[in-house]
């Protein structure tokens, strides 16, 4: 929200007041003011504006609620998808499953004797110590 003094309208709705502030903080607000060319009293109306707890606009509070259901919402999903991916490494994990697999990749293998020398070629015939198979003699 901003209010500029070239705004007319603006001035209107604004209340003039006098409010101590130390030496410091005087001079950091006309640093401020200078540094993004606007006047004091716009850093101080900023600075509440910013300040935690302040109020906000409905449409402010209206965003910020659906922003937190879709977080919230998001949350709950990955959370879902968390446990599914656990279930999953549970079941491969899993020694039963782990000799279904290599059952499995064995039987494949057996059924592509080629397949098995052209790996033994690429992996310099250390095949044998990755799969536990046995496949055709180089």
């Amino acid at each position: 929200m901003s209010y500029s003094c070239a705004d007319q309208e603006m001035t209107g709705n604004l209340v003039r007041k006098n409010h101590l502030l130390s030496p410091a903080q005087v001079e950091k607000v006309a640093h401020l003011a200078r540094s993004q060319r606007v006047s004091a009293g716009e850093i101080v109306r900023r600075a509440i504006d910013a300040y935690p707890g302040a109020a906000t606009s409905n449409e402010e509070i209206e965003a910020l609620g659906m922003l937190s259901a879709m977080l919230r919402q998001t949350i709950g999903e990955i959370e879902q998808a968390r446990e599914e991916l656990r279930g999953l490494y549970r079941r491969l994990t899993d020694a039963g499953r782990e000799d279904e697999v290599r059952r499995q990749a064995r039987e494949a293998i057996g059924q592509c004797p080629e397949l098995v020398a052209a790996l033994r070629r690429l992996l310099g015939g250390g095949l044998h110590e990755v799969l536990g198979a046995k496949g055709p003699a180089r």
